[in-house]
């Protein structure tokens, strides 16, 4: 059977390349994973490695207070990794990156998906079981209920209407439709 072509360049890559982009990306490394992208790398590779829920939630966990993997993260972003890249959860489902991101409560990296062109209204795959929090249904509410700062909070809700949000409008109420 044959892989896709993102298949084939991961399995070309030297496995040395691999197994370092692996480890400063669960570590949260901005300075090795830098230095991995001097020494040149397949984008497809950084995404196949990033599409691992495990890893890319640890990523941005690790990562809330490095400048380096965030700079890093936007000179991908820039090469050409899709800010809406899908990521496969422990659970065998798939979501957006960017609920990755924003489920790990890291701020730079929420922006910098969404300057990159995420869309605010970000892919879950939901089951519908009442446990289940559809972050991206309403952005918005998901922001409000988050653990960002209040200044975190409004320079994303700003990133999310730049980036297309769909805000509900709320209905209008009159007295006429209160006491009829």
């Amino acid at each position: 059977k044959l892989g896709t072509i993102a298949d084939i360049e991961v399995k070309t890559a030297p496995p040395k390349l691999l197994e370092r982009l692996t480890d400063a990306l669960q570590l949260g490394d901005g300075t090795e994973l830098l230095a991995i992208s001097k020494e040149g790398h397949s984008k497809r590779a950084v995404a196949r490695v990033l599409s691992d829920g495990a890893i890319a939630g640890n990523f941005f966990e690790q990562s809330i207070p490095d400048r380096p993997a965030m700079q890093w993260l936007r000179d991908e972003l820039d090469r050409g990794l899709d800010p809406n890249l899908l990521v496969k959860r422990k659970d065998g489902k798939y979501e957006a990156i960017l609920v990755t991101a924003f489920r790990a409560a890291n701020a730079d990296g929420v922006a910098a998906l969404l300057e990159a062109g995420a869309n605010p209204h970000a892919y879950q795959d939901l089951s519908f079981y009442p446990v289940q929090n559809p972050l991206f249904a309403s952005p918005i509410s998901a922001l409000i209920d988050s653990n960002f700062t209040q200044e975190e909070k409004v320079r994303l809700a700003r990133l999310m209407v730049e980036n297309g949000i769909i805000l509900p409008r709320a209905p209008q109420i009159s007295s006429d439709s209160i006491f009829g």
